[in-house]
């Protein structure tokens, strides 16, 4: 007996017993929330890794802000690092600044990511329920 025919011998009977359940398989159009979704995570994944490189470089004391580092603003965190640490050489100085550069644009990509994966489901919220 042929693959085929056991295959849809099977087919029919989960049919009339009704254990087949109805699947929707999403288009293109639906595959590009995903997609967008991963370029966020790989942006959030980038900054985390362009931080741990900045945080590497031994600056003491490390500003902080009252209620400590984990509460302050990264932006702001990066600024005070910009005003209160300086070092006695020009190339650490210069090390440094590049480093906070390298995370400043991050925290950019990351909020127009947001930007477009809500605007592309405020758009596309009655489709994306229904799909179709």
């Amino acid at each position: 007996m042929k693959t085929d025919r056991r295959d849809a011998t099977k087919l029919a009977r989960c049919h009339r017993a009704a254990d087949l359940t109805a699947v929707w398989v999403p288009n293109e159009e639906h595959e590009a929330l995903p997609d967008l979704v991963r370029a966020r995570e790989a942006a959030k994944q980038d900054q985390l890794r362009a931080r741990h490189r900045h945080e590497q470089i031994p600056v003491t004391p490390r500003p902080t802000s009252p209620c400590g580092a984990q509460g302050m603003d990264p932006r702001r965190y990066q600024d005070r690092v910009k005003e209160q640490v300086h070092f006695e050489w020009p190339a650490q100085e210069y090390t440094l600044l590049d480093y906070l550069h390298e995370v400043e644009p991050m925290a950019d990509r990351i909020r127009r990511l947001e930007k477009a994966i809500k605007g592309y489901l405020s758009k596309r919220k009655k489709t994306w329920r229904s799909g179709g």
